[in-house]
């Protein structure tokens, strides 16, 4: 059974009116199944076991929503599009699992799902890019979530953006892509790209702590195919999960996928100077750093020494020794 609830605001413009059905469409053709796919399963490997509650913080038509429903999960779904809404109920009904559905801003969690941190997992997939203020999203959904709950991320990559047209052969587009992060999408709602370190300060000053990221969608972006079949997709899967994780192809990947932690107050300080020390290293290295088994002993030392870092008596928000 769905359970909506009314928003507490007054009515405001819906300018993804109309592309409902163009958005759910998408997640029949591979690049849609790689997106989803490999989401869900760094998803599903970061999330406490079901049942616990998940707010699908403007969560669209209900792609990720329902599976997790389906995996024993409380979910529910916040949108501002009533269409985006009412297809989510019917993709919800017709696989026979339970969604609460609210319609409402991200930016207003704390007034249409809130009454206190009562969350053990967040969403917020393709929502930074289209809010006018990321870091209000994110405060909104750090003031509902409990100490410790998940944060999931997906946005696109700013050192990605410009890969697309490139291959297409757009020439002119691939060339503004490269000096500027705007771009209308295939939505045709104007939307920013990020990079991974703004990601991450952004997370770490609104009471998250990153945990790690991945690039997904590399090989399979270029390609456009609304019927795709299974062995095609199986195989792109498997490409596509073999670089989320490997430097220098995830850094180019069309979309960034991050996770997070919700951290008490106390510990964004800490957190904050890290980010700002990981995103100085992502802008002044030109070299990828090592995976996170290497930055051990001497190997460790002899890094830091070549790219001319001191230590400090910290850890970085992923685990790894903390360069500054």
């Amino acid at each position: 059974m769905l359970a909506v609830v009314d928003p507490l605001d007054a009515e405001h413009t819906d300018p993804f009116a109309g592309k409902a059905e163009f958005f759910d469409g998408h997640y029949r053709s591979i690049r849609g199944r790689v997106r989803l796919e490999l989401v869900l399963e760094r998803l599903l490997a970061a999330l406490p076991p079901a049942p616990g509650r998940v707010l699908d913080a403007g969560g669209g038509t209900g792609a990720y929503a329902i599976p997790l429903a389906a995996a024993g999960y409380d979910v529910t779904l916040l949108d501002p599009s009533e269409e985006w809404l009412e297809m989510a109920g019917k993709r919800a009904e017709e696989a026979g699992v339970s969604l609460t559905l609210v319609p409402g801003r991200v930016e207003e969690a704390v007034e249409l799902v809130g009454g206190g941190p009562a969350f053990d997992a967040v969403l917020c997939h393709a929502v930074l890019m289209y809010v006018e203020d990321p870091e209000v999203a994110l405060r909104a959904v750090r003031h509902v979530a409990r100490e410790g709950a998940v944060l999931s991320t997906l946005e696109k990559n700013r050192d990605g953006l410009a890969m697309r047209p490139g291959f297409a052969g757009d020439l002119s587009e691939a060339r503004r892509a490269l000096d500027s992060p705007m771009a209308a999408g295939r939505l045709g709602i104007m939307n920013r790209a990020f990079r991974v370190g703004e990601v991450r300060q952004m997370m770490v000053r609104t009471g998250w702590r990153p945990v790690s990221w991945a690039g997904v969608r590399l090989f399979s972006d270029p390609h456009v195919d609304d019927g795709p079949d299974e062995s095609d997709v199986a195989q792109w899967l498997d490409l596509e999960r073999e670089v989320a994780g490997r430097d220098p192809y995830r850094r180019v990947a069309r979309l960034l996928h991050t996770l997070a932690v919700a951290i008490p107050p106390q510990a964004a300080d800490v957190d904050a100077v890290q980010a700002a020390s990981y995103a100085r290293a992502e802008g002044s290295t030109r070299e990828a750093w090592p995976e996170a088994d290497a930055l051990r002993g001497a190997a460790l030392n002899e890094f830091l020494e070549r790219k001319g870092y001191g230590m400090l008596a910290t850890t970085r928000p992923d685990g790894r020794p903390h360069a500054a």
